[in-house]
């Protein structure tokens, strides 16, 4: 292969290569220990520092501590500076295919790194051993492309991506290390001559360089980097596709013999031709070819998407045929005949994750869920079966390697038997979540298939199969109970998928027939965790009527026996059933430092550490907190994003609940956009769910005219694909909207089809109080009826200051006023808009501003003209009234043009100078 030979960091810390001999020299023997953890051997050395094997005594496990050099040789502490920025690159990012750093620390005065150990080889070592076919090559290069993207998605910019910054474990996990030179996204390559220093402890984000320096490995360096531009992902992408380029053709991109005229063809963007005879594919060497592109707009537009380019292997689907083929029993029956065929000494083969998975999902289960889902003849079927085949492809991938991991990290003797019985046991529950849901979804009908994304979203997690700690902790079953327990836990199993599935009632009755099996038996784990599944699936069907009881319960057996991680969830899911209980949120809140100890004592774990914030944050939501519920809401995004990743369909549910409680326009329309996104990507455009995040976007979008366009092009959508009762909700808010700028006919063609689609009472009643007002000819008296009912039925069962009672009872009240106005009872309507007026004014801080701000206005404008017609008397109030009414209207005054023109002549009928401010308290 043709390359240039260049120094590895172009800066001055490269140049001094006598002394560096003489540091590792001098660093040739082993320490006995670093810290805490005593030392195995030295794996190596480079310009900042020196690697060794070291052993973790508390988790019995290998690690890499990562040591600088001598502080002789780092006299102004960049080197040190280097390393920290390292170690908080890496923390920030918790990805498979990215090195895990788990403690950084100081030891005689030296600094380290304690990160994962991966044994295997560099990229660089990996493609020198041997001939690697172009589809070998792509499978790892995804996988960089992969830890690249989390990355990137952090917010960091790796700026040295090369072969030997990645290894290749032993497992086939690729992991990118080497993050000394990562920075924030949007800092410079290099700093004016008058830059300081912080003394912050986030090293991301101060600079590196100096004046004229360049960082990054010339032979990999984009055109940005050699001409001291910032640095974006896209740089990394440039960097990654010259590594690509010579792991498939052998030779570089921009072959040169000299710095110079290396630097000369990058700017230039003068890319070598592949030698003759190349076996790689045009499509994936023309996407090699854009990614060295000369300009950065010009690359793929993210790593993602590089990725995903670079996963369009037509072979897939014939290899998951292939490997469907072989039964468990046939597996077995080669793994023997493999085993006798070996040498006594040799390592046992750690390859048979691909054959567990296919017993559970395989070609002929694909396409048995596929033929499921489009067989419900939905609009959106096809495109749903695609990509619910795909997540669960994914899946059953990610398994396999997490099975193939367990087994090699056994065979190299980093953990016990015991954690390798652990471990595989709890991959084996996965595997049978993967099983049920396979199951529920071969053999389902339309409301399941529309549960379909958020099955396997909700399939449990294979990380904490990895947790060696935690696993540890699972107590001991007497053997002969073991089957017994082993067919409960099974059931288990099933009822969360069912629950999952929208199949609440079946999930129940299986949940309590366990729960009763394991009390006969004296499990209280199994007794806990049956319970647990109860409250669950009660929650997903809105049914919490039951559920103190319940939680009670789980509670008290489980801190009886020590259960700690379970008393947790039981608390922290009570807190939830409690908050939104009548009058119950200042309990909740109350008992949140309790749930926050509970929860500490378990061990922290991150998944319940998210759905506590969520709680916390719908609770103080409906106590009307919206700060501290936006807080909690986007703290428990957080830990969902580092749990899950970017695009997970979990976080759908978190951006809603952030976006709601967003008061920023720009801001709350972000991610409201992210939302969307994720509902496309992971359920297709078209889907309920996908077109009922449509409908909250619009639903919070302020612009009167921007969110009846939206309403108008998704109402009829929402209709096509059979989904009545969210269809009647878009027209009953486009009929608001509508009726608010006064196109009253529209109004009535929305309230008309909404009034069709919702059968619901209290809807059914506000539909005919909204036809009443706008249907000329029709007499007002019945609806006025059926609302004054309405009304006092809720007043008398209202119990406590539910904020939104409030604001749906104001909204009736309004509406009633108007009938009876136009029933020529002008002082009834009056005494209507005055209460209405008292609903909202105590809660403008805690309910929907949008809605909020609407309906008060609306209030305001009504009473105006109510008190003009029956009490002129009182001029400066309804003018007051007047204007505080024109100051939300004017706003968009295109789209309210006839409300402020009716409002005109009341705000000005009184010569007052001065007027009361947006938010004066108007009764």
């Amino acid at each position: 292969m043709t390359t240039i030979t260049i120094v590895e960091a172009h800066d001055p810390d490269a140049a001094d290569l006598d002394t560096l001999e003489l540091e590792r020299e001098q660093q040739a023997d082993c320490p006995r220990s670093i810290g805490r953890y005593p030392i195995l051997r030295r794996l190596g050395a480079g310009g900042m520092g020196v690697v060794y094997a070291a052993y973790d005594e508390i988790l019995d496990r290998r690690l890499a501590i990562k040591v600088l050099h001598d502080h002789v040789w780092d006299i102004d502490g960049r080197r040190r500076e280097r390393l920290l920025r390292e170690a908080q690159a890496m923390a920030r990012v918790t990805h498979p295919n990215v090195v895990t750093v788990h403690e950084v620390g100081t030891a005689d005065d030296q600094l380290f790194v304690a990160m994962e150990f991966v044994a295997g080889p560099t990229l660089r070592e990996w493609l020198a051993t041997g001939t690697r076919s172009w589809r070998q090559v792509v499978a790892v290069f995804r996988q960089i492309a992969d830890g690249l993207a989390a990355l990137h998605q952090a917010g960091l910019v790796h700026r040295d991506v090369k072969p030997t910054n990645v290894l290749i474990g032993e497992d086939g996990r690729v992991r990118v290390l080497d993050l000394g030179l990562a920075a924030t996204s949007n800092e410079p390559t290099q700093t004016g001559a008058s830059a300081c220093g912080s003394s912050s402890s986030n090293r991301l984000g101060s600079a590196l360089t100096r004046t004229g320096e360049r960082l990054g490995t010339p032979a990999y360096m984009s055109r940005e980097q050699f001409l001291g531009l910032e640095l974006t992902p896209a740089s990394d992408i440039f960097s990654f596709s010259v590594a690509l380029y010579e792991a498939l053709h052998g030779v570089h991109p921009f072959m040169a013999q000299s710095y110079q005229e290396l630097q000369s063809n990058v700017v230039a963007g003068r890319i070598a031709a592949p030698p003759g005879g190349t076996t790689t594919p045009a499509w994936l060497h023309a996407l090699v070819v854009r990614g060295l592109a000369a300009d950065p707009e010009h690359r793929p537009p993210s790593m993602q998407a590089l990725s995903a380019e670079l996963g369009k292997d037509p072979s897939r689907a014939r290899r998951r045929w292939i490997g469907s083929l072989i039964t468990a029993g046939s597996a077995a029956l080669i793994g023997v005949l493999v085993a006798r065929a070996q040498p006594a000494a040799a390592p046992p083969r750690c390859d048979g994750g691909e054959a567990a998975i296919a017993s559970v999902w395989s070609h002929g289960d694909a396409t048995r869920v596929r033929a499921a889902i489009i067989a419900i003849d939905r609009p959106y079927a096809a495109a749903l079966a695609a990509r619910v085949t795909d997540l669960l492809d994914d899946y059953a991938d990610d398994w396999a390697a997490a099975h193939d991991r367990t087994c090699r990290e056994h065979a190299r003797g980093e953990h016990s038997d015991a954690l390798l019985d652990a471990r595989m046991a709890c991959l084996d529950r996965r595997r049978q979540a993967l099983a049920e849901t396979v199951a529920i979804l071969a053999d389902s009908d339309a409301e399941v298939i529309d549960h379909a994304g958020q099955m396997i979203a909700r399939l449990p997690r294979l990380e904490p199969c990895h947790e060696l700690a935690r696993l540890l902790d699972r107590p001991v079953i007497d053997p002969a109970l073991a089957p017994v327990i082993a067919g409960l836990e099974s059931r288990l199993v099933r009822a969360e998928a069912l629950a999952n599935a929208g199949r609440t009632e079946e999930s129940i009755g299986l949940a309590r027939a366990v729960a009763d099996e394991a009390e006969l038996l004296e499990q209280p784990g199994v007794v806990v965790r049956a319970l647990l599944g109860e409250v669950r699936a009660s929650i997903l069907r809105f049914d919490r009527s039951s559920l103190g009881e319940l939680l009670g319960r789980a509670l008290q057996i489980a801190i009886s026996h020590d259960l700690d991680a379970l008393a947790a969830e039981a608390m922290i899911r009570r807190l939830y059933v409690r908050g939104l209980s009548s009058g119950g949120s200042e309990t909740a809140l109350a008992d949140v430092p309790i749930a926050e100890a509970m929860l500490v004592r378990a061990g922290d774990d991150p998944e319940l550490r998210g759905l506590l914030l969520n709680n916390v944050g719908a609770i103080s939501a409906a106590a009307g907190d919206r700060e501290a519920a936006r807080d909690a809401f986007a703290r428990s995004l957080a830990i969902h994003e580092r749990l899950y990743g970017p695009q997970h369909l979990e976080l759908a549910v978190s951006l809603a609940n952030l976006g709601m409680l967003t008061d920023d326009p720009l801001a709350r329309g972000q991610l409201h956009r992210r939302m969307i996104d994720i509902y496309e990507q992971k359920l297709g455009p078209d889907h309920p769910r996908t077109l009922d995040a449509h409908l909250l976007a619009a639903l919070h979008t302020a612009d009167p005219e921007q969110a009846a366009l939206a309403l108008e092009r998704l109402c009829p959508r929402l209709r096509a694909i059979g989904e009545l009762r969210l269809a009647g909700e878009c027209e009953l808010e486009r009929g608001r909207v509508e009726l608010a700028r006064g196109r009253v006919e529209v109004a009535a063609q929305a309230f008309a089809a909404a009034r069709d689609s919702l059968d619901h009472d209290a809807r059914r009643i506000l539909l005919d109080g909204y036809l009443g007002e706008v249907l000329d000819g029709d007499d007002p008296q019945p609806a006025i009826g059926e609302l004054r009912g309405l009304i006092s039925e809720v007043e008398r069962q209202l119990d406590g200051d539910a904020w939104w009672v409030r604001v749906e009872q104001a909204e009736r009240r309004l509406l009633l006023a108007r009938l009876l106005l136009r029933g020529d009872d002008p002082g009834a309507a009056v005494d209507e808009l005055e209460r209405a007026l008292a609903e909202l004014s105590p809660i403008a801080d805690r309910a929907q501003p949008i809605e909020h701000a609407r309906l008060l206005a609306d209030a305001q404008a009504t009473l105006a003209g109510a008190l003009h017609a029956t009490r002129p008397d009182q001029r400066e109030r309804i003018a007051a009234l007047a204007r505080s009414a024109r100051a939300h209207f004017q706003q968009w005054p295109h789209a309210y043009a006839s409300r402020l023109d009716q409002l005109a002549d009341l705000a000005t009928e009184p010569s007052i100078e001065s007027e009361p401010s947006n938010d004066e308290t108007l009764q």
